[in-house]
């Protein structure tokens, strides 16, 4: 595999306000969920990378559904928006992942709020942040590893909420080779 040194830049600097909420970002994410899928073949079977794989197959990794959710929102909403390094939340975690080890999807609504959409954990709303609020964003995620019935047995459902949590960074950080 092939490992690129990671460049990042601060997008936020120049950030003209956009006509984006929460309920657009909720129909892109729901339209996500109902064309696409989480999916490592592209990769493996076919060395595709993520603009490949989502284009031809309709799935890819985290990198690939940011990217279809950045598309939608681009074609549907004249909505800018940034790929970004993320971490993964902290019940999927294992002690030998790298720190950022994740790609989740940026949508500045102006200089102050900002939108992260994860399509990969199947995040259902974006997680809200303010930069100038200490508030913990709540964000709900479909757990696609356990299914609860409803009272209909055609619908199997297991929602999860989940509290982000929001850090500053004073400075740089320092990542190893890999990141």
């Amino acid at each position: 595999m092939n490992y690129y040194k990671l460049n990042t830049k601060n997008f936020m600097k120049n950030v003209k306000s956009q006509r984006i909420d929460e309920n657009k970002i909720i129909d892109i994410l729901d339209k996500c969920y109902s064309n696409t899928g989480f999916s490592t073949f592209p990769y493996i079977m076919h060395q595709m990378n993520s603009a490949q794989a989502i284009e031809k197959f309709n799935s890819g990794n985290c990198v690939a559904l940011s990217m279809y959710i950045q598309k939608e929102l681009l074609n549907t909403y004249k909505i800018k928006s940034f790929l970004i390094p993320a971490t993964i939340p902290n019940k999927y975690k294992y002690s030998t992942y790298l720190d950022i080890c994740h790609v989740a999807l940026a949508i500045p609504k102006n200089s102050k709020e900002i939108f992260i959409a994860d399509p990969a954990f199947y995040f259902l709303n974006p997680i809200k942040i303010n930069i100038d609020s200490d508030d913990i964003p709540i964000v709900f995620s479909k757990n696609i590893y356990q299914y609860e019935t409803s009272q209909e047995l055609t619908d199997y459902i297991s929602i999860e909420k989940i509290e982000s949590v929001v850090h500053k960074k004073t400075s740089n950080m320092i990542l190893n080779d890999f990141q």
